[in-house]
Order: C-alpha cells, then structure tokens, then sequence
C-alpha cells in the first residue's frame, strides 16, 4: 500500500509541474519533459512566423555608418594660372587653352601676359573670334579704346553672333559719340539670342543721343523687363520728354567672367 502511494505521488507530482526544472547535478538523470498542459497548447495552436513588423523589433539596431563627405580641394588663383600655362606651353597648336589661358590672366589683372597669349592664339588661328573677343577685353582693360575697336570688329568679321562684341563695340562708339556706328552696334547686340539688360540701355542711350525718343523709351523698357535698375531710371526720366535730354554714361560687357562667351 505504501509503494503504490509512493507511485501514486509520484506520478501527480510529474503530471502538476512539480518536478524541479533543473537536475540535482547527477548527469544521469533524465530531463524534464513539459506538461501536458504546454503540450496541449502546443498541438491545438502552431506556432505562427513571426511579422516582419516584429522581427525588426527584435533585431539590434546597427548604428549607421556616418560617411564623411569629401571637401573639395580649392586650389588658388595661381595655381591655376600655373597649370594652364604648363597645359598651354605643352599644347601650344591648341587655341581654346590658349584662349582660355589669357582669359583667367585678364581676369586676375595680369594684362601684359593676357595680351601675349590672346595674341599667341590669334597668330596660331587668324580666324578664332574668340581670341580676338579676349584681346578686345584686355585692351578695353588696358584704356586703349582705338586697339579694342580694332580687335572687336576683328571679332565680329569671324563671329557675328558674339552680342557681346557687339555690345563692346557699341560702347566705344558712346565714349567716342559717334552715335550713329554705336546704335547700328547696339542693334546688332539686341539681335541676338539672349540679349543682356545693359545692351538694351546702351541702345536706348546711343537712341536718345540721336533724339530717337520713342525708340530709346522702347529700349529702356526692354532693360527694366531685364532688371535693368539704370534702364528704370532712364524710363522715367524719359517719361513725357519728346526732345534729347543728356543721359549717363553706357556700360560696356559687365560680366567677365560670363560662360556664354564662344570659344572656338
């Protein structure tokens, strides 16, 4: 009767979870097997996969790695004045470096060494616009308006699309005023593709100066379209006037450095 208690006991303590979870450290004995009840559960409701959603809350979160962006290297004026030059000295048939070399050298100041490059270009290729454009510059820079004219019109013979040629010429022709060879130079410069505010108001001005009254308001009204802040005040100083009235002095290519410049 005590043996089948034991047994009895035994079994009941099994089947309500009572037998420890872990071993008294004897490697022999046998491993706990889980309830009925877990079981139970474990045949009527699969396991499901886990979402996505879940998954991803579970997952360690990798911190990302932070790239650091590269800083463009900024090289100097010179030291770009000196790779050209090495470039224009090593390739001396090729007129666009050539050009491009005395350019970057008219816009840091350096006229004398421009001069000799935009020459260089010319004497390589008669017939590159662009080398004539840059010595025209150079000379404007350098005051001298009789060798800027020549070398505008040179420009203009070999590429009569440059409106800023034109323009320049145009601007000569004021400061001379000789109004009549600066309008036909003006018009020419307004005839282009995308014609500049400041060309219009040296037309508007090279206009006046011809008692063209009508058509200078018109010009002037084209450079305020523009954003020309000169061109306003020329419009409302004109506003009523039928007869010349003196106007301010007219701008030549004001942005040196503009990418629209041909370059052949």
């Amino acid at each position: 009767m005590f043996k089948r208690l034991s047994a009895w006991h035994i079994l009941t303590a099994g089947l309500i979870g009572l037998v420890p979870a872990c071993g008294s450290g004897d490697k022999s004995e046998k491993k706990e097997m889980p309830s009925i009840e877990a079981t139970h559960q474990a045949r009527e409701m699969p396991a499901t996969p886990k979402r996505e959603s879940d998954l991803a809350e579970t997952k360690p979160v990798v911190p990302e790695k932070v790239v650091e962006e590269e800083k463009p290297v900024v090289k100097s004026s010179e030291e770009i004045l000196d790779a050209l030059t090495l470039a224009a000295e090593r390739n001396p048939d090729d007129v666009k470096l050539r050009v491009k070399l005395a350019r970057a050298l008219y816009d840091g100041g350096k006229l004398k060494e421009a001069r000799g490059h935009a020459e260089a270009a010319i004497e390589t290729d008669p017939e590159s616009g662009a080398a004539y454009y840059v010595l025209g510059r150079i000379e404007m820079a350098a005051q001298d308006m009789d060798a800027a004219m020549d070398a505008f019109s040179k420009c203009v013979e070999k590429d009569e699309d440059n409106s800023y040629a034109w323009n320049n010429l145009g601007y000569i022709h004021i400061e001379k005023e000789q109004w009549e060879d600066a309008a036909a130079a003006l018009e020419n410069a307004t005839s282009g593709a995308k014609p500049t505010d400041y060309m219009w108001n040296n037309l508007g001005m090279a206009y006046e100066h011809l008692d063209r009254i009508r058509e200078a308001r018109a010009a002037y009204r084209q450079a305020v379209d523009l954003g020309s802040s000169k061109g306003q005040a020329n419009l409302e100083r004109l506003e009523g006037v039928t007869s010349l009235v003196v106007t301010p002095k007219a701008d030549p290519n004001e942005d040196p450095h503009d990418d629209t410049m041909p370059i052949e």
